[in-house]
């Protein structure tokens, strides 16, 4: 996988991502850069996505960081 230069990158996307990197979610004024940010922005609009009790929190929130690092390793041979 190849990503975009860093000389050739726009300066749009310097206004939402410190490293002008996708992705990025612009919900209003408000912007958020970072998968893991990003998947989390809904959940905390949404009990049904990232419940509130403790226990059932803790473990949607280990399965939302274990997806997260799992990625790269899927690019591995």
């Amino acid at each position: 996988m190849q990503g975009v230069p860093f000389k050739d990158r726009a300066a749009r996307r310097f206004a939402h991502q410190p490293f002008g990197q996708m992705p990025w979610l612009t919900v209003g004024k408000l912007s958020i850069f970072e998968s893991g940010a990003i998947l989390l922005h809904p959940g905390e609009l949404r009990e049904t996505l990232l419940p509130r009790d403790a226990a059932t929190r803790s473990e949607v929130t280990q399965w939302h960081f274990a997806a997260l690092n799992s990625v790269g390793m899927a690019k591995l041979p």
